[in-house]
């Protein structure tokens, strides 16, 4: 009947989802059931006091066992719940037949005895281990969700200031070959975000005829020495406009000054080179 009770108050407690504010009242529900439940189970020891038979013992030994484990693992998430669960059933139960299967004459009895004294102490300290294992589960996936949070309102607050100041931002993984371009930098380079391994190759397709030399010699010296100048150069959209681009490149290494990864910055200065220079914005390749 207990464990019935128990049984729909969890489906209770699903149904009604509760949120932080009810979580306390919820807790003292269940260490009360944890506790009704031990009282019951804990009846079961007196079997040890009233008779003599061996294998009643044996039978009781068993049972008491299994309801120290079971409430382990079922309650060890809540620490409450647990020592709730434990207390009731070790002190009127688990105890008194321990002190009566050592006081025997009987070996196999005493053997019991020592063997359920080991069991219940080896549970409890299981029991506060897999407690503070299920804790600092909650509280790691509790501070993962508030970095990803924070994480994605900074991606959001860097993308936008990325987008006001024209500036993009490119990464190349080599240790894992893989390529990120921020969404200012697919909008600088007209390029589909959904185009595959969007790496330096294609920054270098966008390049210009005249200055694919001078940038290509820019990568080299990033990759022999980890920086490069930052270089000034043109770009060529698929309707033949050129632009105006601002790049710095740079080689971060690992603690054996071996190279990790390329970062990459480019800003849209058109509008600039435009005023400066009174050129056109809009011409057309030769």
């Amino acid at each position: 009947m207990v464990i019935l009770a128990r049984s729909l108050i969890r489906r209770r407690y699903r149904m009604a989802a509760p949120g932080v504010a009810e979580v306390r009242y919820w807790g003292r529900i269940f260490a009360w059931n944890a506790v009704a439940t031990a009282c019951m189970w804990g009846l079961t020891g007196s079997v040890i006091l009233v008779t003599s038979n061996r294998v009643y013992h044996v039978f009781v030994v068993f049972v008491l066992g299994g309801m120290l484990a079971g409430s382990i693992v079922s309650n060890a998430a809540y620490k409450p719940a647990m020592f709730a669960m434990l207390l009731p059933a070790i002190l009127p139960a688990i105890l008194p037949a321990i002190v009566l299967l050592l006081t025997r004459h009987d070996i196999m009895q005493i053997e019991m005895g020592v063997m359920l004294a080991l069991f219940a102490c080896v549970l409890i300290i299981a029991g506060r281990n897999i407690n503070r294992s299920v804790v600092e589960n909650f509280r790691l996936r509790i501070a993962q969700e508030f970095l990803a949070v924070k994480l994605r309102a900074s991606e959001a607050a860097m993308a936008e200031a990325q987008a006001l100041a024209h500036v993009g931002s490119w990464e190349h993984d080599l240790e894992t070959d893989s390529y990120f371009w921020s969404a200012e930098t697919f909008r600088i380079f007209h390029t589909d975000p959904s185009t595959p391994r969007p790496g330096f190759e294609r920054i270098l397709a966008r390049v210009h005829p005249d200055d694919r030399a001078m940038v290509e010699r820019d990568y080299a010296k990033v990759a022999a020495t980890g920086t490069g100048s930052g270089i000034d150069h043109r770009i060529v959209m698929d309707d033949g406009a050129i632009r105006f681009v601002h790049e710095i490149v740079r080689t971060s290494y690992d603690a054996h000054g071996r190279p990790l990864r390329v970062h990459g910055i480019v800003q849209d200065i058109t509008e600039r080179r435009s005023s400066e220079d009174k050129t056109p914005v809009r011409q057309r390749t030769s």
